[in-house]
């Protein structure tokens, strides 16, 4: 059998500030605005697969986790104003996600192969907002597959499934 370990680490940061002035329709300045956006995101995923063919079976499973954040800051003042922050933001956010998977895939014949999969995966959101208001969300899913595979010409194959997913925003 083929055990595979990885661990992927991102980090990124955004800085961006605006400046605008507001002139009226005779070409005179009213108002000076200044805009800034700090955004900071981490991401953290640690996982493994074990792989192992058993006569006409390609068996996986494996596992991972993965914890990302994203932390932004902004402001937006007016010139002679006090800065006034934008409340419907959401400010920080936190996401562990975990999942479990196994997998088989069987040669049926010698152009022929079911693949049939199964992933329990666990996730935890988290956010605040500019007040400090929190809000925390868990969801558990359960996301089958099947999936048939028929090699019609050497460059050629014909395939169909049927997949629950999930797509994150």
């Amino acid at each position: 059998g083929k055990f595979t370990l990885s661990f992927d680490q991102q980090w990124a940061s955004e800085d961006t500030t605006r400046d605008a002035r507001r002139y009226n329709g005779s070409g005179v300045f009213q108002q000076r605005r200044k805009r800034t956006e700090d955004v900071d995101i981490e991401r953290t995923n640690p996982a493994f697969k074990y792989e192992n063919q058993l006569g006409a079976h390609e068996f996986a499973f494996g596992s991972d986790f993965s914890r990302s954040t994203r932390d932004e800051d902004n402001s937006d003042v007016t010139i002679g104003s006090p800065p006034t922050f934008a409340g419907n933001r959401i400010f920080d956010v936190r996401e562990d996600r975990w999942n479990v998977f196994i997998q088989d895939s069987w040669q049926l014949g010698e152009n022929t192969r079911l693949t049939g999969g199964l992933r329990l995966e666990d996730s935890d959101t988290r956010t605040r907002d500019v007040t400090g208001d929190a809000n925390s969300v868990s969801e558990t899913f359960l996301l089958p597959s099947l999936h048939l595979v028929q090699r019609l010409e050497e460059n050629t194959d014909f395939r169909i499934g049927v997949a629950r997913t999930l797509r994150r925003p």
